[in-house]
C-alpha cells in the first residue's frame, strides 16, 4: 500500500509539472500595451436661439410652433433649454408639452411660479427627424403660460 501512495504521489508531482509547462507555454508578456480605444469626441451645434422675433411667447392649448421644419437627423440628441412662467397660479400644478415631429412627445410640470427647464431627447426617439417641427402646448384650455430664453443644443459623437 505505501509503495502504491508513493507512485500516487510521484504522478501527480509529474502530472503537476507537464499541467504547469503547458499552461505557460501559450502565456506571453505583452511589450507594449494594447492601444487604448479612441475617445469618442462630442460635438455641439446650437440649432435653435429664441422664438423667432420675440424673446418671450404665449403658450395656451392652442400651441406654439417654432418656425419652419427642422432637420434633426443630424444630431445623436438634442437639449432643449427654456423658462417658463406661470401666469395664474390657480392650479397646484401647470403641464406643458412639446411635440416634436409627428409623435414625438415630452411632457413636464411646474408647480413654482417660473422654472427652467432642460429636456433631453434621443433623435431616434423623432419619427421623421430629418423634417420635423416642434411645438409647445399647455393641455389644459384654463392655462397659459410664458416661455423665454428657448436654446436648443444638438450633441453629435464621433
Amino acid at each position: 500500500m505505501r509503495g502504491f501512495r508513493l507512485l500516487e504521489d510521484e504522478v501527480m508531482k509529474a502530472l503537476l509539472v507537464c499541467s504547469t509547462i503547458l499552461f505557460l507555454g501559450g502565456c506571453e508578456r505583452l511589450t507594449d500595451p494594447p492601444p487604448a480605444p479612441a475617445p469618442a469626441i462630442t460635438r455641439q451645434v446650437l440649432v435653435i436661439q429664441g422664438f423667432g422675433d420675440a424673446d418671450m411667447v404665449s403658450v395656451g392649448n392652442q400651441g406654439y410652433r417654432l418656425g419652419p421644419y427642422i432637420d434633426f437627423s443630424a444630431y445623436d440628441s438634442l437639449r432643449f433649454n427654456f423658462s417658463a412662467k406661470r401666469l395664474a397660479l390657480t392650479s397646484a400644478v401647470d403641464h406643458i408639452l412639446i411635440k416634436i415631429g409627428p409623435a414625438c412627445y415630452i411632457s413636464d410640470s411646474l408647480s413654482s411660479p417660473q422654472k427652467n427647464f432642460s429636456i433631453l431627447i434621443r433623435s431616434t426617439a423623432i419619427a421623421k427627424s430629418q423634417f420635423a417641427a416642434a411645438t409647445f402646448f399647455v393641455p389644459d384650455a384654463e392655462t397659459s403660460l410664458f416661455l423665454s430664453q428657448l436654446c436648443v443644443i444638438g450633441w453629435t459623437m464621433h
